[in-house]
């Protein structure tokens, strides 16, 4: 029993070593954001059209590069700074033209491997205030094939971005792209999701968008029924649901 208890106290210490080195090494990362990344992007936004500042930012992310070299080993999860992704937001719902921000957003992004909830929050109000944007709409795609997981609390606020627009298909394209990240999607979750493809599809009987929007979602919702697996029964069902709802 003693044995055991050792066994376990160690795996424990272990775990709160690693937890205490990630936080030290995410706080470096967050210095260099807010001592060098914050200045730049905040100068920027009332001074857009600086080249040498857009430079300047592209260099300084030199300085996380070498972070995540030195702390790779230690598998540390990069996540931009709330602060920094409403900055790079911010400046692009003020100048949605600019390419050398969308550069920047992108830069940053990249370098990621996963996105917080409330930097996910941010990313959909501004999918909503430029929803036919198409670099705003890589912007997301890029965040969300850049996390790792999303937990459910981004359902509601993608549920939400589509109620607003229900038949834009690049609406969808993000839609399908959220719930394929989301970890614990239940069955619960993912009936929400089928029932709202099929009232969306309802309202637009004749929509071709609308359909394939069922179809795909559909597959996600019985794939989570099925251990991710679905059945030709599966694919009737869909289609006969599709139907009825167009009929």
């Amino acid at each position: 029993m003693e044995i055991i208890f050792i066994f376990f106290g160690c795996i424990f210490i272990v775990i709160i070593y690693t937890i205490a080195v990630q936080v030290t090494q995410s706080k470096e990362i967050n210095t260099i954001e807010n001592e060098h990344l914050k200045p730049i992007l905040e100068n920027l936004y009332n001074n857009p059209k600086i080249a040498s500042q857009h430079k300047e930012f592209l260099f300084k992310l030199k300085k996380i590069d070498a972070k995540l070299d030195k702390f790779k080993e230690s598998k540390l999860v990069y996540s931009p700074s709330e602060n920094i992704l409403g900055l790079l937001i911010k400046h692009l719902d003020k100048y949605p033209t600019d390419t050398l921000a969308h550069e920047r957003f992108m830069s940053i992004v990249e370098r990621s491997n996963q996105i917080s909830e409330p930097g996910f929050k941010l990313l959909i109000q501004h999918l909503e205030r430029n929803y036919d944007d198409p670099s705003a709409n890589e912007r997301f795609a890029q965040c969300i094939n850049n996390s790792q997981i999303l937990t459910i609390v981004i359902f509601e606020p993608i549920l939400k971005y589509l109620d607003k627009y229900p038949t834009e298909p690049r609406v969808h394209t993000v839609f399908i792209q959220g719930i394929n990240k989301i970890i614990l999607a239940g069955n619960n979750l993912s009936q929400i999701a089928y029932t709202k493809a099929l009232e969306i599809l309802e309202k637009n009987p004749d929509n071709i968008t609308a359909k394939k929007f069922v179809l795909d979602v559909g597959r996600w919702h019985f794939g989570k029924l099925r251990s991710g697996k679905v059945t030709i029964y599966d694919e009737q069902a869909i289609q006969n649901d599709i139907a009825v709802r167009s009929s």
